[in-house]
């Protein structure tokens, strides 16, 4: 008996554990994504791996590589990252990630701009939470952290540039850029 009951409580934990997961993509080939699905969640065809050199010349970055999607309109979203079809759970959380846009090409090379950018969450259940943020200091990503607060319980997640450049004087050619994204898959 007592078995059975320890054999129920392993199970009960194990399906509502949850994964962490920090992803940067200095460790990936430029060019199309792969693997993709990564760590348990599919991106969009729109979503590419770049070097900041690059997709963002002008940036103080630790890192290399980058994920990037673009250039577009501005208004157009700009991909969707979900939860793969493989992955045990039905879900994700949104932690932390680094975020911001670069304009068009001159000389090879795209300069960081500022943008506005509104992230948008879906749950399972068809309930939809948005979250807009300002990228200004065009130096370096901007940095969200605390966003398991909105952006949790997740079956899929979208970016879409609102505006950018100075006083919103662009209007498309506009590339978003993402970094250091941390997540968890499952339930907290």
């Amino acid at each position: 008996m007592k078995t059975s009951i320890l054999s129920l409580l392993l199970a009960a934990t194990t399906a509502y554990a949850k994964t962490d997961y920090t992803t940067n993509f200095d460790n990936l080939n430029q060019g199309k994504l792969t693997p993709n699905p990564l760590r348990e969640l599919t991106y969009g065809d729109e979503f590419q791996i770049g070097t900041y050199a690059v997709q963002a010349s002008n940036e103080n970055a630790k890192s290399k590589k980058l994920l990037f999607s673009g250039p577009r309109a501005v208004g157009e979203s700009s991909g969707r990252i979900k939860i793969a079809p493989e992955s045990k759970a039905d879900r994700f959380t949104l932690k932390s990630v680094q975020i911001g846009c670069s304009g068009k090409k001159t000389g090879g090379k795209k300069k960081t701009v500022p943008c506005e950018l509104e992230i948008l969450g879906m749950r399972p259940s068809q309930n939809f939470v948005s979250k807009t943020v300002k990228y200004t200091d065009t130096k370096s990503l901007l940095t969200l952290d605390g966003l398991d607060e909105d952006l949790w319980g997740l079956h899929s997640v979208s970016v879409k540039v609102v505006s950018a450049g100075k006083g919103g004087e662009l209007k498309e050619d506009v590339t978003l850029l993402v970094d250091s994204l941390q997540y968890f898959v499952g339930d907290e």
